[in-house]
């Protein structure tokens, strides 16, 4: 039985590279075609994100009685806050490793802080989060201090197969507007080798163009890029391209509607009315009532006049809107899995602690969720930068006071879990903090326990003192209080 061919996609650089050897036409054509149905959903994505939602509700009589600014911010914007309320709580703080490789963990440190993703990672983050997935290009670049370029790109901009392995996609396509010089620009990504295109000119309504009108580039055609695999890293929640926002527009649009109407009634009918049904002339001046004046009307009636009568109407009542609106709410937060207490209601009462707590319970491991997801993908990256055995460590999701977080730390160290590990998993200490703490001295409490353990054990000496020196103790490393300080766990020197 013979084994079926390899694409060439798939296979080592033998000889010179040609870029026409690779099928990247047909591969750009599958690309524009997806991007085609993918890039307008996004955009009208961001467009709500941005607050500028559609404006189903403005009529054209609504239009002519308002002005335009006030008609044009008839509208409330929550998918923000859907977008931005976990993104505020999701971070990497540092990395860790089970092995202890201190080495592995200090090359994740240099390569995450060397490509700007202590801030970038909000960004990555949002993206995903809003319109259900972001893409980290990595690339070898000997300019860099640690020889890795990485940047996070638009979904807009890339296409992903849809059927491909969660971290091993055959091909990426990037395609984008090179404003600076005009043109399109398209880039495949092989696994061992990438091919770069040029486009048309960006015509005036910015259309995507068609694969006929790709070149390969003359000066700079690609060739291997140096990885055995696909040097792109998506970060997403699922396989299926889904954010928030194409989940909480439709009542987006409801909550639009409603708080129009409010501003309409507020305008005409927050206020009651006066209604004469009279055949008396009157001039519009004798209409402004005022407390100083009154007017006299004839009682009419007869053979051929109907009697004055004179109606009343109450004022509308605008918390009803209110009330409509906060049920919209409502659903749009249970939509996108956010607390109740993340509103702002005049009339709700501070919640307990009890009730606090069971608010955010499904928030926060949501939180969870996208941090293991998110995980996966980072672990990703730096395996692709050779850097193994490390993962990140996030920041809490669940909000505390330093009280609260003092508290649990210390209802778990006197269950007996070690105090480094209760620090970095209950209060989220980065390694850096955890070295600042061993690096103290001991504490008279400490010292007393541990002279009473050395009594114990019949063993003499300084408790300050290196062991490996026996009791005497170490010179020049003397703590503030002038007692020597312990001596640094290896791998955590400075």
């Amino acid at each position: 039985m013979t084994q079926p061919d390899v694409p060439i996609e798939d296979q080592p650089v033998e000889g010179s590279f040609n870029p026409d050897d690779y099928d990247w036409r047909t591969h750009v054509k599958t690309a524009l075609d997806d991007l085609r149905v993918k890039v307008p959903e996004i955009d009208l994505d961001w467009e709500y994100y941005d607050g500028r939602h559609p404006k189903f509700w403005l009529t054209d009589t609504l239009a002519d009685m308002f002005d335009h600014e006030l008609a044009e911010n008839m509208s409330e914007n929550w998918c923000e806050v859907a977008v931005e309320a976990p993104v505020k709580r999701l971070g990497v703080t540092g990395w860790v490793s089970k092995t202890k490789n201190t080495i592995q963990i200090k090359a994740a440190e240099n390569v995450f802080k060397e490509n700007d993703f202590e801030l970038e990672q909000k960004e990555l983050y949002r993206q995903v989060r809003a319109v259900g997935e972001s893409f980290v290009f990595v690339w070898k670049d000997d300019d860099k201090e640690f020889g890795i370029d990485a940047t996070v790109n638009d979904a807009r901009n890339v296409w992903w197969p849809p059927n491909a392995k969660r971290n091993d996609p055959d091909r990426v396509v990037k395609i984008w507007m090179a404003e600076d010089e005009g043109i399109w620009r398209a880039t495949v990504y092989y696994r061992y080798v990438v091919v770069r295109l040029i486009g048309p000119k960006i015509n005036q309504a910015k259309s995507m163009p068609e694969v006929r009108w790709f070149t390969v580039d003359e000066d700079d055609p690609g060739g291997e890029h140096g990885f055995e695999k696909v040097p792109v890293v998506r970060f997403a929640m699922q396989r299926r391209r889904k954010g928030v926002i194409g989940s909480v527009r439709k009542g987006q649009d409801k909550i639009n509607k409603l708080v129009a109407g409010k501003m309409v009634t507020a305008e005409f009918n927050a206020w009651a009315k006066t209604i004469l049904l009279t055949q008396q002339e009157i001039e519009d001046g004798d209409l402004k009532i005022r407390p100083d004046r009154f007017l006299k009307l004839h009682p009419g009636g007869g053979e051929d006049s109907a009697p004055t009568s004179v109606w009343e109407s109450s004022p509308s009542e605008l918390a009803n809107f209110d009330d409509s609106i906060g049920k919209e709410i409502d659903k749009l937060f249970t939509m996108a899995g956010l607390p109740g207490h993340m509103q702002v209601r005049s009339t709700r009462e501070v919640p307990s602690g009890a009730a606090y707590e069971a608010d955010e319970g499904p928030f926060t491991e949501m939180i969870n969720d996208m941090s293991k997801m998110f995980t996966a993908s980072w672990v990703d990256f730096l395996e692709m930068c050779d850097i193994e055995d490390v993962v990140p460590q996030w920041k809490n999701a669940h909000v505390r006071s330093d009280m609260d977080e003092a508290t649990t730390v210390k209802t778990f160290k006197e269950a007996g879990v070690p105090i480094t590990l209760a620090l970095r998993k209950y209060a989220g200490w980065d390694d850096e903090e955890i070295e600042e703490l061993e690096d103290q001295p001991l504490s008279p409490e400490e010292q007393q326990k541990a002279a009473m353990a050395q009594m114990i054990a019949g063993v003499d000496g300084d408790l300050n003192a290196d062991p490996a020196q026996g009791n005497e103790p170490p010179t020049n490393n003397a703590g503030p209080s002038g007692r020597s300080a312990q001596p640094t766990p290896p791998g955590l020197g400075k």
